[in-house]
Parts: C-alpha cells; structure tokens; sequence
C-alpha cells in the first residue's frame, strides 16, 4: 500500500521523483497524430477534466457540478478522491511507487524551491519564471535552473493549451499571501458530528465560529492564487493535487473517527449522494456528458473502469493508499499489553482498562490526545487534579513508533535491530521514553498495583540503553524533536474544548 506524506518532510529523492512524473506527464501528448497546433498534453487534460465536470448534465439533471458547490456538495470529497487517484496512477505510469504528497496547510514557503515546487510568481506578471515549473523550460530563455538528466526535450516549458481561456493560457501564475487557517479551525471542523457539517466547513468554512473562520479550501485556492484562484484552470499547478491531497487526508481523519461508513443518501445537490455515479467514470452509462466545449480536447472514455459512485471512494485503503498520519494497530505494543493482562488477571481494575474505549486509543491510536488522571487512562478529568497529555503514538507504514521499552521487553539486541531497521527506512519515527522507562519502584506510590515489570530493570541499565539509542540515531544523521510543546498544545486545546 502507498503512504501519502507531508511535503514538507519528502527527502530529496522522493521530491525529484514527484517533480520528475509531473514534468512527464506534461510531456505526454494526449493526440500525437493530429497536427501539432491541435495537439494538447496529459496534465493539461486533467486541468480540462476538472473544468468539464463543473457544467455537465445527468440523466436526472441539466446543470451538474460534480465536484463543488458549497452546502449540499457531498462530493466535494469522494469526486477529488478518485480524481487524485487518477492523477497518482498516470505519475505512477512514469515514476513506479511515486505517491501524492500533501501541504498541510502550513506556511508553503519551504516548497517553493527551484528543484521542488518553483517559487511564487514575479511581481507585476505573477508569472514562475524559475525551477521546473516555470514557462520556459530549465536551462532555456530566463530560466536560470539547471535542465536535469531527465528532463524531456519535447518539453519546452509548463504552458496551459490554448483550448483554455485566453486569460489563463500560458505559463504557470502565482501571487502568494493572505492567511492560513488555524489548528484551532481545522480541529473545529474535524470535530463536526455530521457529514454536511464537515464538508461544508472544509470546502468553504461555513458553520465555523468567527473565532476560528477562515475559508479552508476556497481560501487557500486564493492564497496560492493565479491559476489556483480559478476553478478553470487551478489543477495546473501541482499545489492543486498537495492542496486536495490534504483535504483527503482530513476526511481520511474524519472517517477514522467513528464516520467510516458515512455518507448521505439524500438532502444533497443533484448526483451528490451516496449510490449516484461520479462523471466522467460513468462506465459507459448513458445520459451523462459535459456542457463545455473545449476543442481539441475531449473527455476520454473511461468506461473500461465501471461505473464508480460515491460509496465506491469510502475506504481510501481499499483504494491503494494511506497517510503518514493514519492510525494503525501498534503490533509492538502487542507483546506489552499481553503480558501485562497475564500479570494482573486478578486485578478488577485491569479488566477496567481492557473494557475502556480509550484501550483501543491505546492500542491503534487516534488523532485526538486526551488527558488522563487517576490510576487508570480514561477521559473524564478533574481540573482540581493532577493530569496528564497522553498523545497518540500509532505505527504507520511510514512512521513506525519505537518504543524504549522495548529495550527491555526483548532485549538490548532485539532491540537494536528494530532501531536500525527504523533508521534504515523510515524519514520519521517516534522513540517514546515512559516515565516507568526511567523509574524505579521505590518512585512510585508502594499502593499503586498495576505496573509494568519494566520497574525491576536497574536504573543504569536504562541510562546506558537510552544513551546506546540515542548515539545510533545520533550517528545517523538524526535531528531528535521532543514533545513537550506539542503535548502543551495539545492540552490547551483539550481544554479550551472541554471549557466551550
């Protein structure tokens, strides 16, 4: 399964192999038999696809956007869904095991690098005059980048077709600024109990509180700006794909939060509810078509892939792909957990703990931190007690938790290995040091029962494996990041929840 991750976080490698696919599929030349003037690229008839499908009609519509629209557009998520993974298996074509990456709504300034994203247009034109994405190709007329190996010599420049606007023809345009939403609106949003809700507040920023509003996706369409400003042309920059692969991923989130199955059957704009079919992948169905005339381009036929719905884009895993930010179970902490239940099968407080909704927090991760007090994790807290943030440390195809008490479950050796392989092929990975991992019996409450036989190992022996772990990532190259302004957060905000 392919892990989708954050832009900012992709090594060098992982950037050129995103830049080089896309820089292919522009390349690729959809009709190479007709006449050149009428030739048109791959790239560009996504952009054509996602216009077309903004004014087509149904069998029980005239006028249908498919894709957008505001309150009562459900698939504003499942219609980007499939369209990226469109987009991701035509790169895929060119660049095996190239996935999306997505910007996490954070300042994009780290992106816009010459051999990465290109920078924000230039002042007066707004037109990217270097990297790879500007209109000249690299190495040619006032591009200053160099041209790489790869670099096809078909390709002249990142130009959109005349079959475009006149306004948007031509070489790609930013005019970066505005603002960007807060962690505190994306969690208001992520905290919406229904399904009109959410999107309504991704797509638009609608239902937010004025203390938090900020446009979400419509606004950052306009922060990008240029051709991301403008429905008709916005997927001609590849922030397009980042910025929708982020939405996706705050659906993805959404769904893993007790809504994996939902979606609306009805109350929705027309073709916009759970069984309707998605335009243009109609598999062959007949009744649907587009209003737009874009001559030369045409929408392709995509009937061998059947008919694809709404409910069909529900489970992001059943089509090929996760985030580096998806919860999965922790199977380290398996051998852990099963030794405790063995060691206090007589405690009534442990069975307390296995029948807790926060033990499958525990076990798989979430996306919330919650605060526990008392003996055991649980959610009710007492602000006239001490309390702790306990924040979600799931493994992830992309970034495994390893956790120091490892150390001693199976051994400095065993251990060692999980480290390496961790080092060897992870860009990022949590290596959680419990308090109990550097504790001593005599530390704690003598009436406290439930503890882990972690306490028995000697204080030096723990020193001089968090030293022996820390040297290996050292030695590595690593930059080691602590938690505790994110754990600081994490509380504020749970409490700001808890005190509204």
């Amino acid at each position: 399964m392919g892990v989708r991750k954050n832009a900012r976080y992709l090594s060098g490698p992982e950037r050129e192999d995103f830049v080089r696919a896309c820089v292919m599929v522009k390349a690729d030349i959809v009709n190479p038999g007709d006449p050149v003037s009428q030739q048109y690229d791959r790239w560009d008839l996504f952009v054509a696809i996602h216009r077309m499908i903004q004014n087509a009609f149904s069998p029980g519509a005239s006028a249908v956007n498919f894709g957008h629209g505001g309150s009562g557009a459900y698939s504003f998520f499942s219609w980007h869904r499939y369209f990226l993974l469109q987009l991701e298996r035509e790169l895929q074509r060119w660049v095996p095991g190239v996935m999306l990456p997505y910007w996490d709504w954070t300042d994009p300034t780290p992106l816009l690098t010459d051999d990465f994203l290109g920078p924000n247009g230039s002042s007066g034109t707004q037109t990217v005059d270097s990297g790879y994405f500007a209109g000249s190709a690299p190495g040619t007329g006032s591009n200053p980048t160099p041209a790489p190996a790869w670099w096809p010599s078909s390709l002249t420049g990142w130009n959109l077709s005349t079959a475009f606007p006149s306004f948007w023809q031509g070489a790609l345009r930013r005019d970066i600024g505005g603002s960007l939403p807060s962690p505190d609106a994306i969690q208001e949003a992520l905290n919406m109990t229904t399904y009109p809700a959410f999107q309504n507040a991704v797509e638009s920023g609608n239902g937010l509180s004025p203390a938090n509003f900020h446009q979400m996706h419509n606004g950052l369409h306009g922060f990008i700006g240029g051709h991301m400003s403008s429905p008709t042309a916005s997927p001609f920059d590849p922030i397009f794909y980042m910025h929708h692969c982020n939405i996706d991923r705050y659906w993805a989130m959404w769904q893993r939060d007790g809504n994996a199955g939902t979606y609306p059957t009805s109350g929705g704009d027309p073709e916009h509810h759970r069984n309707d079919i998605m335009y243009p992948w109609t598999g062959g169905t007949s009744g649907y078509g587009t209003n737009v005339s874009m001559p030369p381009i045409q929408m392709p036929d995509f009937s061998a892939l059947g008919a694809q719905r709404n409910v069909d884009t529900l489970d992001h895993r059943a089509l090929g792909y996760t985030y580096d930010t998806s919860a999965h179970p922790s199977w380290l902490m398996l051998p852990s957990l099963l030794k405790m239940t063995v060691n206090h099968l007589g405690d009534a407080r442990m069975w307390s703990f296995l029948s807790r909704r926060d033990f499958g927090y525990f076990l798989a991760g979430s996306r919330h931190p919650f605060l526990t007090n008392g003996d055991l994790y649980g959610r009710g807290y007492d602000p006239a007690r001490p309390a702790l943030t306990v924040l979600p440390l799931p493994s992830t195809p992309a970034r495994m938790a390893c956790w120091h008490t490892l150390a001693f479950m199976f051994d400095w050796p065993v251990f060692e290995r999980i480290l390496k392989a961790c080092l060897a092929s992870l860009d990022t990975f949590y290596y959680l040091v419990h308090p109990a991992d550097l504790a001593q019996p005599a530390d704690l409450d003598p009436s406290m029962k439930l503890h882990l036989e972690r306490l028995e190992v000697p204080l030096a022996t723990k020193i001089g494996h968090l030293e022996r772990a820390i040297e290996h990532m050292l030695s590595d190259g690593r930059r080691i990041v602590t938690m505790k302004t994110l754990a600081r957060h994490a509380r504020q905000t749970i409490e700001a929840r808890r005190a509204a």
